[in-house]
């Protein structure tokens, strides 16, 4: 069976467990997941919001419904849909990173910079936190703290030490 095939079984068996149980959240999540790997975006908020709407205390439903807002282009949604992930797991080191991307992409660097900052130090070494906090720092004229950025890159972060 090859991959098209098994992404429309998988998509067939999840849908059968939703319809045995349509308070299942996480079977709703997994349809989301199916649909969403099969490219419909659309159909794949439906059910991310399907399983977010049964288990509201749950981040990952929240975090993949923002997910896929951001790629239908509804970013104020997807931007509220971070910060709903935020509030339920202040950890969840995507969701800061992702919420930044959103607020640089609306030209509010200002706003993703602490956004970055929080991402950086739930991971430290995540090469595109430190690449985008520099950008939106240096956006937001704060250039000193861009130096200073990049001259800590290579003691914390070798992958980022500047070359020679």
């Amino acid at each position: 069976m090859g991959k098209t095939g098994r992404a429309q079984a998988s998509r067939a068996s999840f849908a059968q467990a939703v319809a045995a149980d349509k308070g299942c959240a996480k079977g709703w999540y997994r349809l989301g997941n199916a649909s969403h790997a099969a490219g419909e975006l659309v159909l794949a908020l439906q059910h991310y919001e399907r399983a977010a709407a049964r288990s509201p205390d749950t981040p990952v439903f929240h975090f993949n419904c923002a997910v896929a807002r951001r790629q239908l282009n509804r970013c104020e949604d997807a931007r509220r849909r971070y910060q709903r992930v935020i509030a339920l797991d202040p950890a969840h080191a995507a969701a800061h990173y992702n919420l930044g991307n959103l607020w640089r992409a609306a030209y509010r660097s200002a706003e993703a910079v602490p956004c970055y900052e929080r991402a950086l130090a739930l991971r430290p070494l995540h090469e595109e936190s430190y690449l985008n906090l520099a950008a939106a720092l240096g956006e937001c004229g704060r250039l000193a703290e861009v130096a200073a950025l990049h001259a800590s890159a290579g003691q914390s972060r070798p992958a980022c030490a500047p070359a020679g």
